[in-house]
């Protein structure tokens, strides 16, 4: 990313992944800088989704959807949504369609944008091979006004974009 490009810093207020899956892991995106600090919206073991802060000094930060018994790697189509309201920002919201939203606050662990993201995950991350990411579909996914996929699909493709592995 560069500020060009539409994304200078992750003071985003509004995330929408679309999903299908039916393997209770996988990242479904990633947002990460150089020095490997990260926000991440992810498949959790129990077949939730889960939120993840991983920047600068402070404490990782994770937050889950309510479970209340509820399996989204049930291979249907899924919307997880994240927000953030408040005066800083810094109240989470995280929805899966239309089941009880999950609440936590981001105020408590100090540093929480990450200030320099470079590169956006999409079903994987640089750790992971491409053979063991995230397996199902990704769709209609959208960073405040950014929509990733719709950049990667363009024709041409933007020349800040690679797609991996190569099909």
């Amino acid at each position: 990313f560069t500020q060009n490009q539409g994304l200078s810093t992750t003071d985003f207020k509004d995330v929408k992944v679309g999903f299908t899956t039916k393997v209770k892991q996988g990242i479904l995106m990633q947002i990460q800088s150089p020095n490997g600090e990260y926000i991440s919206l992810e498949i959790n073991n129990a077949g939730g989704v889960k939120f993840v802060v991983n920047v600068g000094e402070a404490q990782r930060f994770e937050m889950n959807t309510l479970n209340n018994g509820i399996d989204y790697t049930n291979n249907q189509q899924h919307v997880a949504h994240l927000w953030r309201t408040g005066e800083q920002s810094e109240l989470l919201n995280l929805q899966v369609d239309n089941y009880p939203i999950a609440r936590d606050v981001l105020g408590n662990i100090g540093d929480q944008i990450l200030d320099d993201p470079k590169y956006l995950y999409i079903g994987n991350n640089s750790t992971n091979k491409t053979d063991r990411g995230f397996e199902g579909c990704i769709y209609r996914m959208s960073i405040d006004n950014i929509y990733p996929l719709k950049r990667a699909f363009q024709d041409p493709m933007p020349d800040y974009m690679y797609l991996y592995p190569k099909g």
